[in-house]
């Protein structure tokens, strides 16, 4: 399954909110061999989330690093 990264970035955005977790900008995007991860935010230390988006199914998986 082949998507863009503004997709990507959506899909992120929503998992965010479905599980209370801030969105904020500046994010960084990755592409990778099975999946995508967008990193939000980028200038904040601590507070940081990691949401891998699988390219199989398109499934969000979060990493939050709440602070």
């Amino acid at each position: 399954m082949e998507m863009s990264e503004s997709e990507v970035v959506t899909i992120a955005k929503e998992a965010c909110i479905e599980r209370g977790i801030r969105w904020r900008e500046p994010y960084a995007f990755r592409r990778r061999w099975r999946s995508w991860f967008v990193l939000i935010p980028l200038n904040v230390r601590g507070g940081n989330a990691v949401i891998r988006v699988s390219k199989a199914t398109g499934e969000a998986r979060i990493r939050y690093y709440g602070r």
